[in-house]
């Protein structure tokens, strides 16, 4: 899904590579620096775009989910393609009532 989000911002909405940040909330059982080279791995994009990590407490002491990597969120701070999205949103709704309004 992160890939697709990605590649999604890049292909229409035209954001730069170096506009994304990456965030990640990570699990105090795991590694950071793993986590961080999983994600990047996937991203692409430089460590060096990423936030410091968020790690929460495990309720869980000493059982570890290996498979589990963290969340990732990706992160673009820009006014105009907020404004943008927003303007898609209210699109989409439109139709939608208007849809409605004719049933």
């Amino acid at each position: 899904m992160i890939k697709i989000m990605l590649a999604w911002f890049k292909k229409y909405c035209k954001v730069q590579l170096d506009k994304f940040r990456i965030g990640l909330i990570l699990n105090s059982l795991h590694s950071v620096k793993e986590c961080e080279v999983y994600w990047q791995k996937i991203t692409s994009l430089p460590i060096t775009q990423f936030h410091k990590s968020y790690i929460k407490n495990s309720l869980y002491k000493g059982k570890k989910n290996v498979l589990y990597l963290g969340t990732c969120k990706i992160l673009i701070h820009s006014r105009d393609l907020l404004s943008k999205i927003i303007g898609w949103k209210e699109g989409v709704e439109q139709i939608f009532l208007k849809k409605v309004a004719y049933v």
